[in-house]
């Protein structure tokens, strides 16, 4: 691809930037391009961003998402890709899903245009507003299509170096949520005085919303099918389940013919365990040898220490020992969720204390290696980057915080700092755990063994 190209597409955003109508801009588009491949999209959001001598800001282009996206609409290339159509490829799941929300929309059109006729007091009211709920509690799963795609898509694209546009949707995912949280309160109380109001404010989500779905299939879509080979698109198919589908369920789980091996997570490869030193035959270990006065004389007891040598695959610390086995197992049944951030600010760990579908905090191995920045809205960013730099730089040892879930359960987050015996920073602890139980204990002790069932 042609730099001169790129900097063509990045000068007419330029114009945007500075006030030229979008009318003008369109003009001078279709002038310039036949066809526009979605990855020319994304390196020039990467280059808006990651330009010192640029003006335009990580703000201007989300400001501007929505124009750019309408510029490049029936001017992007479909990439061709066989395997996206069979069932169970994220690809196809992605697209199935946002034809199932289109569909909710549709039906709350309908429903909404039947309810300007009518009036609270009808006797097909009632059922009428119940449906609309409904439908707008169905349409509410499209935060489980967007969380997918922020925690499986979004980590493959940055490994493949497309970090802006990542960035610059999640934004608009968060905006759209906000805007459907919106709209869902006026709905939750309305009645005739304020169906003006919620017929606005669903406008306005079904605008964006829509202008979303239009992002994702041609743009984002077309990125990750250039970008990802079919191990990666393996690895989101399998680690798709823990986050969950909107509407619809995939009825199978698309395993590529093209990996002979079953689908599992490849271990790292590790320098083999020295095998400690063992002494020579010979040279054996130093006799004890100690008095010790009775009263019927003096009793002599000597003995040989038994040389402490520990196993090979073994870790030593000051405290004992471990095997790399009994270190994965122990991490794995502590009654809490563990995640590891490095000094580099990279997510390194997170334990399988039980599978993701049903962890407070979802974890799966595709955000391993990921810069913790983008495992973040970037609303919540200015807010967790501040919490980072106290931890390294010492402000804090700690912080917790804790919410309560829809589903009963109380969460509480731990982030502490990990230090060396120096006092060198080496990365944060995040610990997760639901303390209702603890909440819910009916006595104020307990010592006795309970009844086995």
């Amino acid at each position: 691809m042609q730099n001169k190209r790129i900097d063509t597409l990045l000068n007419i955003l330029m114009k945007l930037h500075e006030g030229t109508p979008p009318e003008e801009v369109q003009e001078e588009f279709n002038t310039h391009f036949a066809s526009v491949s979605a990855m020319e999209v994304a390196m020039m959001e990467q280059e808006l961003i990651g330009r010192e001598d640029n003006p335009i800001t990580f703000e201007d282009v989300l400001n501007l998402c929505n124009v750019h996206a309408k510029m490049f609409e029936g001017k992007i290339d479909e990439t061709e890709a066989d395997s996206i159509d069979h069932p169970g490829h994220p690809v196809r799941v992605f697209k199935d899903e946002n034809l199932a929300l289109r569909s909710t929309l549709l039906r709350i059109d309908n429903i909404l245009k039947a309810m300007e006729t009518m009036d609270t007091k009808d006797e097909d009211y009632p059922g009428v507003y119940q449906g609309l709920q409904y439908q707008w509690e169905l349409l509410g799963q499209f935060d489980v299509h967007y969380e997918r795609k922020e925690k499986l898509f979004f980590p493959k694209m940055e490994a493949a170096g497309h970090t802006a546009p990542p960035k610059v949707m999640w934004a608009k995912d968060d905006e759209i949520r906000s805007l459907f949280q919106e709209a869902g309160k006026i709905l939750n109380e309305l009645s005739v005085a304020n169906m003006a109001a919620f017929q606005e404010a669903y406008a306005t989500f079904r605008y964006e919303f829509e202008e979303m779905i239009f992002k994702e299939e041609a743009i984002l879509l077309n990125i990750l099918m250039e970008a990802l080979t079919v191990k990666d698109w393996a690895d989101i198919a399998q680690e798709s389940s823990a986050y969950g589908y909107a509407i619809i369920k995939p009825s199978q789980v698309w395993e590529p013919e093209e990996l002979a091996e079953p689908l599992k997570v490849a271990p790292q490869a590790t320098t083999p365990p020295s095998q400690p030193e063992v002494a020579p035959a010979s040279a054996s270990p130093q006799s004890t040898n100690v008095a010790i006065e009775t009263d019927k004389g003096t009793i002599r007891v000597s003995w040989e220490p038994k040389p402490e040598l520990p196993p090979s695959n073994t870790l030593q610390f000051e405290q004992g020992h471990l095997s790399v086995e009994e270190v994965g197992l122990l991490l794995d049944h502590l009654p809490l969720e563990v995640t590891f951030v490095s000094a580099e600010d990279t997510f390194q760990y997170y334990n399988h204390m039980e599978d993701p579908e049903h962890m407070l905090f979802k974890r799966t191995n595709s955000q391993l290696g990921r810069n913790i920045e983008f495992c973040h809205p970037p609303q919540s960013w200015p807010k967790v980057s501040q919490l980072i730099e106290d931890l390294r730089n010492g402000r804090r040892d700690s912080e917790s915080m804790w919410f309560e879930r829809k589903d009963g359960r109380f969460v509480y987050v731990t982030y502490r700092a990990v230090r060396d015996k120096d006092g060198v920073y080496k990365g944060i602890l995040e610990t997760v755990q639901d303390i209702q139980p603890f909440r819910n204990l009916p006595t104020p002790m307990k010592t006795d063994l309970s009844e086995i069932e």
